[in-house]
């Protein structure tokens, strides 16, 4: 049998296994093939990111290979990453979720073998854990997080410590961990943007909206902010509310609609950037646009973006019809904007707010909204064909 010192040398050296020196950029080329172990050429993203996850925890325990290999951030971050040409910077960014994720595992391990010393800091830091494994730190941030919590499991492991000094360290590591978190996070997320990991440094590949607004960004329905220099700044803004006329710009370009050089019929709206897209909306139909005071600079509502959408998509009259009796608490069937919300509620393009029955029709819209609702529209939809 090990000691325990043997024991902790061995949860050591396995714990540095993977480490390699962070690069800050990579030469991105098309997807590179991998060849597996009985020689067959692979060329997929998805299938090369899965034997390269295979490779790395060949290297590990059994017990722990078992644990990562049904992970959900491995899955997921694999999942958002599999049609990313970027494939250097995305394999290194999964080793490194790796090593954080075997780490968190082997520090979960010491925690339990010093519960008595630990006090409430044990669930406290078990919390922390759950919580970081959430987050996809990337480069010199990914290996700082690794061994901040490596250093700390080390800590407490040691057999000579007592209650009071593990505690007093505990104290003091978790306020400096828990402050520097999301100025870690933000670092790494502009490290991620740079290497052309996520498609804006604000839009990280672990929120709820990431895949929808990479695939907005793809489809040149949306490209984030720019300086007063005009050049792109990296930011999406994905909590920031669209005013009208973005609306009417995003849902052309989805909808796939000819763009109209001639002035749009509404005086209001003349001499707006947005002319040429209201335009090829009114020669749409779109009810939005026909109103005589149309003010494009103001935000737009939930009712009224569903409502333009579905026009704009060519979803009117007995297309709207639905069979679900099911209606939202907020929404009146007698409202105008009824059948067009009912529509995309029953189409699984809207889902109306989470655990309440609500649409909240009158309330503003939000970047990361918008981009989810656009790409449902063309999944369920389709686009123009010109």
């Amino acid at each position: 049998m090990l000691c325990r010192n043997g024991i902790y040398g061995l949860i050591l050296a396995l714990s540095s296994y993977f480490i390699i020196a962070p690069t800050s950029a990579f030469a991105y080329g098309e997807t590179q093939a991998y060849v597996s172990a009985d020689g067959t050429v692979e060329t997929d993203s998805s299938a090369i990111l899965e034997n390269y996850r295979d490779t790395l925890l060949q290297q590990v325990s059994p017990t722990m290979r078992a644990t990562l290999q049904n992970s959900k951030h491995i899955y997921n971050l694999i999942n958002f990453y599999k049609d990313n040409p970027a494939l250097e910077a995305v394999k290194m960014l999964l080793r490194q979720k790796i090593e954080i994720l075997q780490t968190f595992e082997l520090t979960k391990d010491r925690l339990l073998a010093q519960r008595n010393s630990l006090g409430d800091y044990y669930q406290r830091v078990l919390i922390l854990i759950n919580e970081v494994s959430g987050i996809n730190f990337y480069g010199k941030y990914a290996d700082e997080i690794r061994k901040s919590f490596s250093d700390m499991g080390a800590f407490i492991y040691q057999s000579n410590r007592g209650k009071v000094e593990i505690e007093a360290f505990l104290s003091e590591w978790m306020k400096s961990t828990i402050k520097s978190l999301p100025e870690n996070r933000d670092a790494s997320q502009k490290i991620k943007y740079q290497d052309e990991l996520i498609p804006f440094w604000d839009t990280d590949d672990v929120e709820w909206f990431a895949q929808f607004i990479k695939e907005a960004k793809a489809r040149n329905i949306i490209s984030g902010y720019r300086d007063s220099a005009g050049n792109q700044t990296g930011q999406f803004g994905p909590g920031n509310q669209v005013t009208i006329a973005e609306i009417i710009k995003m849902g052309v370009i989805s909808a796939g609609l000819n763009l109209d050089p001639a002035q749009p019929t509404s005086l209001s709206t003349r001499e707006h950037w947005a002319q040429q897209y209201i335009r090829a909306a009114e020669n749409r139909g779109a009810t939005l646009v026909t109103e005589s005071s149309l003010e494009l600079d103001r935000p737009a509502t939930r009712a009224e973006f569903i409502q333009l959408m579905c026009e704009l998509f060519g979803i009117t009259g007995d297309q709207l019809k639905t069979t679900s009796e099911i209606t939202f608490t907020d929404v009146s069937l007698k409202s105008l904007a009824a059948p067009y919300i009912y529509w995309a509620r029953e189409k699984g393009i809207i889902n109306g707010d989470q655990g309440l029955n609500t649409f909240r029709p009158n309330d503003g819209i939000v970047r990361s909204e918008v981009a989810k609702i656009l790409i449902n529209f063309i999944k369920e939809v389709g686009q123009e064909k010109n």
